[in-house]
């Protein structure tokens, strides 16, 4: 892992971005940012779980204040699971071209300020929730996964 990431923990730190760095994973660490607005960790060599990706971000205090998540072209496995219920400030979550699979859970399609989902070029199997008309998403980009 990158060294110079350690010294992070400033609590007025509102976007980082860290794409394109061949980062293997996310340390728990950057859950302690919790002045933290945008994270973006695009184009790079993410194999993890998305369950462990967000349970690492929140395990400090990020998920509170966290409104962006763009974590796309990397090769995050499993559904999109019920630990995203945390991060109740989430607008935009951008997860196209990964590994995804199984469904979206329906904590997401509760997630109150959720504005932009991209799921697209996964391998997600369900889609359709009872929650999805209650949802305030603007922008849905399903695409190339299979339903």
């Amino acid at each position: 892992m990158y060294h110079w990431l350690f010294p992070l923990t400033s609590n007025k730190l509102q976007e980082l971005y860290l794409d394109g760095n061949k980062l293997d994973g996310i340390p728990k660490y950057l859950g302690n940012l919790c002045g933290l607005i945008y994270l973006s960790i695009n184009y790079n060599s993410m194999s993890v779980k998305f369950s462990d990706l967000m349970a690492n971000l929140s395990s400090g205090c990020t998920s509170v204040a966290l409104e962006g998540l763009y974590v796309s072209y990397n090769q995050l496995t499993g559904s999109l699971s019920d630990n995203v219920q945390k991060f109740s400030s989430l607008r935009h979550l951008l997860l196209s071209n990964n590994e995804l699979n199984g469904s979206i859970s329906e904590n997401v399609w509760q997630l109150p300020k959720l504005q932009v989902l991209d799921v697209s070029s996964n391998s997600l199997k369900s889609f359709i929730s009872e929650y999805i008309g209650e949802t305030k998403i603007l922008e849905l980009h399903p695409s190339n996964n299979s339903f």
